[in-house]
């Protein structure tokens, strides 16, 4: 780099970095300040170069969840329709419910088709996950004052205390206790009051068909 001399040293001449460098304290000064300037410009492009490229990776990043946000199967939740593969078994191993042969229950949550307790346990399940839980009075607690009576001619057989009776409803019940004319039934579920563990398979999620 050269810049121009002054009048002294006659029209047209020009002076070398080398010459300026050596000329004196005066002509120093200016060389440096451009020379710090030029760098400090150099640092500045520098910076605002890194400023932008972790805005756009920040930008792709943010892209990027979004996106595989929206790829996820929905989750279960409030008003979903579910159809799920199950297996219930008592804490000692017996299976005491198993999904439908004709294939996967499906049910609309939060409509009451399930035991609550067993729906809280599916919220945030997705297609495709499988768990195992237990609960606590799955299929409700044990209540002694649920019962029901029927007359002894409408048996049968000579009853005893434990039959099974099934009802015009299709729920099973137990004979509690036997009088003279009438027997009392057990009204609760076979399993209230019973701690159960679910394994269940989500086999799909999604919305209710409208009514037809």
């Amino acid at each position: 780099m050269c810049i121009r001399d002054s009048p002294q040293g006659g029209a047209g001449a020009r002076l070398d970095v080398a010459d300026l460098v050596h000329a004196g304290g005066v002509i120093r000064a200016p060389i440096s300040a451009i020379v710090s300037r030029m760098i400090s410009q150099i640092r500045a492009a520098n910076r605002r170069r890194r400023t932008v490229a972790v805005a756009i990776h920040a930008s792709f990043l943010a892209l990027a969840i979004v996106a595989a946000a929206c790829s996820k199967p929905p989750a279960i939740e409030q008003g979903k329709q579910v159809s799920m593969l199950y297996e219930a078994k008592t804490i000692e191993g017996a299976v005491v419910d198993v999904n439908p042969e004709q294939g996967p229950l499906k049910f609309v949550v939060g409509t009451g088709m399930i035991q609550p307790k067993v729906e809280a346990k599916l919220i945030g399940m997705r297609a495709g996950e499988e768990r195992t839980f237990a609960v606590e009075d799955a299929y409700g607690p044990y209540d002694e004052e649920k019962t029901g009576t029927l007359t002894r001619n409408a048996l049968p057989d000579e009853p005893k205390v434990g039959d099974e009776i099934q009802m015009a409803s299709g729920m099973t019940s137990k004979i509690k206790e036997i009088y003279d004319d009438h027997v009392v039934l057990d009204l609760n579920h076979p399993l209230a009051g019973k701690e159960i563990v679910f394994t269940v398979k989500i086999v799909d999620v999604g919305d209710p068909s409208p009514p037809s």
